[in-house]
């Protein structure tokens, strides 16, 4: 947005409903005296903006999880299997799991290479080295395959748990939401329009 330059008008600091305009004396530390000046009141619904960035925020998140649900479950047989190590093991306590399985989808044969939705390779020794013993070469098995790219799969799905984190956006949207609401429904308490109550040159805070 562009913040408007011309004279005569007042710029709030985010989008809101004003809530009441009156003369009262501003606190000490605006250092703006002891005179009355016009104070306007403003509901700024934070809440829910914030409410609703968060949710898009974990919507795109949550959405890596859980669309590996929608894809087909396919036999497989797992071809290899290696934990190859860091470099420095006690500092890090990191490896990389490296497999690799075949399986067959619509009448065509692909090759995979991944564990576990996007997490990467890199992961803690022991998850790497229970993972390899899970999945050791031969086993027969099951992955997913997404229908769309058939080339695209996965052994295992994501926890849906982070879904659960979707709760907390929505307090906030419907804090911010119910108090838009709430002020709406109030009764008003300056009737006037604000270009009648500003007085020119008295000043606002």
């Amino acid at each position: 947005r562009v913040v408007p330059q011309d004279d005569g008008i007042l710029i709030a600091p985010a989008d809101g409903l004003v809530q009441m305009i009156v003369d009262a004396v501003p606190p000490p530390e605006l250092g703006l005296g002891e005179q009355p000046l016009t104070r306007v009141s403003i509901f700024l619904s934070v809440f829910a903006i914030a409410g609703l960035a968060f949710t898009v925020f974990m919507g795109k998140v949550c959405m890596g999880s859980v669309r590996h649900y929608f894809w087909a479950r396919t036999d497989c047989v797992i071809e290899s299997s290696a934990v190859n190590e860091g470099k420095d093991k006690a500092r890090s306590g990191d490896a990389t799991l490296e497999i690799r399985y075949t399986y067959r989808f619509n009448g065509r044969h692909y090759s995979g290479t991944g564990l576990r939705g996007d997490m990467p390779r890199t992961m803690d020794a022991g998850e790497a080295l229970r993972a390899a013993q899970r999945y050791s070469a031969g086993t027969r098995t099951v992955c997913y395959v997404n229908p769309s790219s058939p080339a695209e799969s996965t052994l295992e799905r994501d926890s849906l748990w982070p879904l659960l984190f979707m709760a907390i956006p929505l307090v906030f949207i419907a804090v911010g939401v119910g108090g838009i609401i709430a002020v709406w429904r109030a009764k008003p308490i300056a009737a006037k329009p604000l270009s009648e109550q500003f007085r020119p040159g008295a000043g606002t805070w």
